[in-house]
């Protein structure tokens, strides 16, 4: 006689390409205690119903990231970003702008293309380290920190010159 199963847990993962050769990884897992359930059958339908939830989380949970909006990141036409506000760093040839979600009174020409940009950057990673797109000659991400704490947060949204892949 095999031992009672008391829990099951179940994990499941996506995987998107965000841009090319960028990743963006989410996952679920849930735990239930089936130890009240009798039967191998009851334990293969709450095993599946278990699995059903984790992939329903996966495809409509927040953060999780859908084939059109991951189709609809490379529309921003760079045109439009380059007429936005930047602000150039000195010594490097980076730019900045303020985040209009977290500078709320901050207004600008093309503000929805800013918006979009920052809706992109925020669906293509979970950290600020993860949140990054090229698009045309310029790689896009967030920098900041939180005054009080200190830890990262996403004041400005930043951009430099693309690398460029180097033959091999």
């Amino acid at each position: 006689m095999s031992p009672k199963i008391l829990k099951i847990y179940v994990e499941k993962g996506l995987s998107v390409e965000v841009a090319e050769g960028k990743w963006r990884r989410q996952s679920y897992g849930v735990e239930a205690d089936v130890s009240m359930l009798e039967s191998e059958e009851d334990l293969n339908k709450s095993r599946q119903a278990l699995e059903n939830k984790v992939e329903d989380w996966l495809q409509l949970g927040e953060g999780a990231v859908t084939e059109k909006e991951v189709a609809d990141i490379p529309d921003i036409d760079p045109a439009e970003l380059n007429e936005l506000p930047w602000t150039k760093y000195a010594g490097n040839p980076g730019e900045w702008i303020k985040n209009p979600a977290e500078f709320t009174s901050f207004e600008c020409d093309n503000m929805n293309t800013l918006l979009i940009l920052v809706k992109a950057l925020t669906k293509v990673g979970k950290t600020m380290k993860e949140q990054k797109l090229t698009i045309g000659d310029k790689t896009y991400s967030f920098s900041g920190k939180d005054k009080e704490t200190g830890k990262p947060r996403p004041m400005f949204v930043t951009r430099f010159p693309a690398k460029k892949e180097k033959a091999k």
